[in-house]
């Protein structure tokens, strides 16, 4: 099947499932660094008397077992990512349930499209003071 920029491809992003995507990419993300220290190795630090820098003469930049442990250290600044989306759906859901889309399509019906621009930028700054975000 073809997929044109006007069509297909807009449903595609817009159908797409935000968590699904951060979970495969955080996934995979956590592989593709795994692989990336252990396939780059260096001389033999001092000190390190591991059986593969005695054999070998070099040993990876970390191995798996450092990259899980440096990952796991690092969980906790991800919560706060994961708070913000929580509240960003919450967010979402409730201007959702407040009819707030019917609105704006209201507010916007038969305005010229060369101040839509500037209109779309008031009505988010109302829109964010009145839901407390960004500058509220």
């Amino acid at each position: 099947p073809n997929v044109t920029w006007s069509g297909d491809f807009v449903d595609i992003i817009g159908n797409a499932d935000s968590w699904a995507v951060l979970s495969w990419v955080g996934g995979l993300g956590v592989i593709a660094v795994t692989l990336l220290y252990f396939v780059q190795w260096i001389p033999v630090p001092e000190g390190d008397d591991s059986w593969v820098g005695k054999k070998v003469g070099k040993v990876p930049l970390m191995w798996p077992a450092e990259v899980i442990k440096a990952g796991c250290h690092q969980m906790g600044s991800l919560f706060e990512v994961v708070w913000i989306l929580i509240f960003a759906k919450s967010i979402a859901k409730l201007s959702e349930e407040l009819g707030m889309p019917d609105y704006l399509g209201c507010a916007l019906k038969g305005t010229d499209p060369a101040i839509v621009p500037a209109i779309t930028f008031v009505l988010a700054w109302l829109c964010s003071l009145g839901t407390g975000t960004s500058w509220g």
